[in-house]
Protein backbone atom coordinates (compact mmCIF):
# COMPACT_ATOMS: atom_id res chain seq x y z
CA UNK A 1 0.00 0.00 0.00
CA UNK A 2 1.26 3.45 -0.95
CA UNK A 3 -0.06 6.62 0.60
CA UNK A 4 0.83 10.09 -0.61
CA UNK A 5 -0.60 13.42 0.38
CA UNK A 6 0.29 16.90 -0.80
CA UNK A 7 -1.42 20.25 -1.17
CA UNK A 8 -3.46 19.35 -4.28
CA UNK A 9 -3.62 15.54 -4.19
CA UNK A 10 -4.40 12.95 -1.54
CA UNK A 11 -5.34 9.34 -1.32
CA UNK A 12 -4.26 5.83 -0.57
CA UNK A 13 -3.47 3.58 -3.49
CA UNK A 14 -3.23 -0.20 -3.46
CA UNK A 15 -1.73 -1.57 -6.64
CA UNK A 16 0.04 -4.50 -8.19
CA UNK A 17 2.81 -3.80 -10.68
CA UNK A 18 3.97 -6.26 -13.31
CA UNK A 19 6.94 -5.35 -15.50
CA UNK A 20 8.38 -7.25 -18.40
CA UNK A 21 10.87 -6.69 -21.18
CA UNK A 22 14.29 -5.06 -21.51
CA UNK A 23 14.87 -1.69 -19.84
CA UNK A 24 14.83 0.13 -23.19
CA UNK A 25 11.35 -1.23 -24.00
CA UNK A 26 9.71 -2.17 -20.72
CA UNK A 27 5.99 -2.78 -20.37
CA UNK A 28 4.34 -1.90 -17.06
CA UNK A 29 0.91 -3.16 -16.10
CA UNK A 30 -0.63 -1.70 -12.96
CA UNK A 31 -3.79 -3.14 -11.46
CA UNK A 32 -5.77 -1.43 -8.73
CA UNK A 33 -7.75 -3.95 -6.68
CA UNK A 34 -10.81 -2.81 -4.81
CA UNK A 35 -12.25 0.65 -5.01
CA UNK A 36 -9.27 3.00 -5.11
CA UNK A 37 -10.10 6.67 -4.92
CA UNK A 38 -7.93 9.77 -5.27
CA UNK A 39 -8.61 13.39 -4.47
CA UNK A 40 -7.14 15.99 -6.80
CA UNK A 41 -7.75 19.65 -6.03
CA UNK A 42 -10.54 18.58 -3.66
CA UNK A 43 -12.31 16.50 -6.32
CA UNK A 44 -12.73 12.76 -5.99
CA UNK A 45 -11.89 10.27 -8.72
CA UNK A 46 -12.27 6.50 -8.88
CA UNK A 47 -9.15 4.78 -10.18
CA UNK A 48 -9.34 2.53 -13.23
CA UNK A 49 -9.05 -1.20 -12.66
CA UNK A 50 -5.82 -1.26 -14.70
CA UNK A 51 -3.29 1.03 -16.36
CA UNK A 52 -0.72 -0.05 -18.96
CA UNK A 53 2.41 1.86 -19.92
CA UNK A 54 5.24 1.14 -22.29
CA UNK A 55 8.49 2.93 -21.61
CA UNK A 56 10.89 2.98 -24.51
CA UNK A 57 14.48 4.06 -24.31
CA UNK A 58 13.74 5.56 -20.84
CA UNK A 59 12.83 8.63 -22.87
CA UNK A 60 9.28 8.03 -24.06
CA UNK A 61 6.09 6.75 -22.46
CA UNK A 62 3.14 5.20 -24.27
CA UNK A 63 -0.02 5.22 -22.13
CA UNK A 64 -2.84 2.86 -23.05
CA UNK A 65 -6.38 4.22 -22.82
CA UNK A 66 -7.61 4.53 -19.23
CA UNK A 67 -10.62 6.09 -17.56
CA UNK A 68 -10.90 8.05 -14.31
CA UNK A 69 -14.46 8.37 -13.05
CA UNK A 70 -15.16 11.73 -11.45
CA UNK A 71 -17.31 11.20 -8.38
CA UNK A 72 -20.25 11.56 -8.22
CA UNK A 73 -20.61 12.13 -11.99
CA UNK A 74 -18.54 12.45 -15.12
CA UNK A 75 -15.37 10.85 -16.42
CA UNK A 76 -12.02 11.62 -18.02
CA UNK A 77 -10.28 9.24 -20.43
CA UNK A 78 -6.74 9.68 -21.69
CA UNK A 79 -4.17 7.85 -23.80
CA UNK A 80 -1.22 8.62 -25.99
CA UNK A 81 2.52 9.09 -26.27
CA UNK A 82 4.88 11.45 -24.42
CA UNK A 83 8.57 11.98 -25.12
CA UNK A 84 10.33 13.31 -22.03
CA UNK A 85 12.29 15.99 -23.90
CA UNK A 86 10.12 16.19 -26.99
CA UNK A 87 6.70 15.94 -28.53
CA UNK A 88 3.47 14.65 -27.09
CA UNK A 89 0.52 13.05 -28.84
CA UNK A 90 -2.28 12.66 -26.32
CA UNK A 91 -6.01 12.11 -26.55
CA UNK A 92 -8.38 13.39 -23.87
CA UNK A 93 -12.09 12.60 -23.71
CA UNK A 94 -14.24 14.28 -21.08
CA UNK A 95 -17.78 13.00 -20.48
CA UNK A 96 -20.49 14.81 -18.51
CA UNK A 97 -17.95 16.59 -16.31
CA UNK A 98 -19.65 19.07 -13.92
CA UNK A 99 -18.98 22.66 -14.99
CA UNK A 100 -18.84 23.93 -11.42
CA UNK A 101 -15.85 21.66 -10.81
CA UNK A 102 -13.79 23.18 -13.67
CA UNK A 103 -13.15 26.43 -11.80
CA UNK A 104 -11.96 24.47 -8.78
CA UNK A 105 -9.52 22.55 -11.00
CA UNK A 106 -8.23 25.66 -12.79
CA UNK A 107 -7.94 28.13 -9.91
CA UNK A 108 -4.42 27.26 -8.76
CA UNK A 109 -3.23 27.15 -12.37
CA UNK A 110 -4.58 30.46 -13.66
CA UNK A 111 -2.42 33.36 -12.49
CA UNK A 112 -1.44 31.34 -9.43
CA UNK A 113 -4.80 32.07 -7.80
CA UNK A 114 -3.99 29.73 -4.97
CA UNK A 115 -1.90 32.49 -3.41
CA UNK A 116 -4.72 35.01 -3.54
CA UNK A 117 -7.57 34.48 -1.10
CA UNK A 118 -9.68 37.11 -2.89
CA UNK A 119 -9.32 35.50 -6.32
CA UNK A 120 -9.84 32.01 -4.91
CA UNK A 121 -13.02 33.12 -3.16
CA UNK A 122 -14.23 34.80 -6.39
CA UNK A 123 -13.56 31.66 -8.42
CA UNK A 124 -15.43 29.50 -5.91
CA UNK A 125 -18.38 31.91 -5.92
CA UNK A 126 -18.49 31.75 -9.72
CA UNK A 127 -18.16 27.97 -9.66
CA UNK A 128 -21.04 27.61 -7.21
CA UNK A 129 -23.33 29.69 -9.45
CA UNK A 130 -22.68 27.53 -12.55
CA UNK A 131 -24.47 24.28 -13.31
CA UNK A 132 -24.27 21.97 -16.31
CA UNK A 133 -21.86 19.52 -17.90
CA UNK A 134 -19.01 19.64 -20.37
CA UNK A 135 -18.18 16.96 -22.93
CA UNK A 136 -14.96 17.22 -24.90
CA UNK A 137 -12.81 15.26 -27.30
CA UNK A 138 -9.35 16.79 -27.54
CA UNK A 139 -6.05 15.92 -29.18
CA UNK A 140 -2.91 17.44 -27.67
CA UNK A 141 0.12 17.43 -29.97
CA UNK A 142 3.48 19.13 -30.25
CA UNK A 143 6.26 19.97 -27.84
CA UNK A 144 5.24 19.21 -24.26
CA UNK A 145 5.96 22.79 -23.12
CA UNK A 146 3.68 24.36 -25.79
CA UNK A 147 1.44 21.76 -27.37
CA UNK A 148 -1.39 22.48 -29.79
CA UNK A 149 -4.86 21.48 -28.64
CA UNK A 150 -7.53 20.58 -31.21
CA UNK A 151 -10.97 19.11 -30.78
CA UNK A 152 -14.53 19.76 -29.80
CA UNK A 153 -16.09 20.97 -26.57
CA UNK A 154 -19.82 20.87 -25.90
CA UNK A 155 -21.73 22.32 -22.95
CA UNK A 156 -25.12 21.00 -21.87
CA UNK A 157 -27.78 21.97 -19.33
CA UNK A 158 -25.95 25.22 -18.55
CA UNK A 159 -27.41 27.43 -15.84
CA UNK A 160 -25.58 30.52 -14.51
CA UNK A 161 -26.90 32.24 -11.40
CA UNK A 162 -30.25 30.48 -11.89
CA UNK A 163 -30.56 31.56 -15.54
CA UNK A 164 -30.64 28.78 -18.18
CA UNK A 165 -28.35 29.41 -21.16
CA UNK A 166 -28.63 28.07 -24.70
CA UNK A 167 -31.19 25.67 -26.07
CA UNK A 168 -31.95 23.20 -23.28
CA UNK A 169 -34.16 21.11 -25.60
CA UNK A 170 -31.29 19.80 -27.75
Amino acid sequence: MWSRSCEDAAGTVQMTLAAQGPLDAIALDLTFPGTGKLSLKQQRFALPKALSLQIGDLNAVQVQRFRLRHLPEGAVEAWGHVKIAGPVDLHLVVSKYPLYQLAAMATPIVADWSKSDTLSAFALDVAESVQGQVDASLRIQGHRKRPDVHGQVALSNVVVAGQPLGNRDS
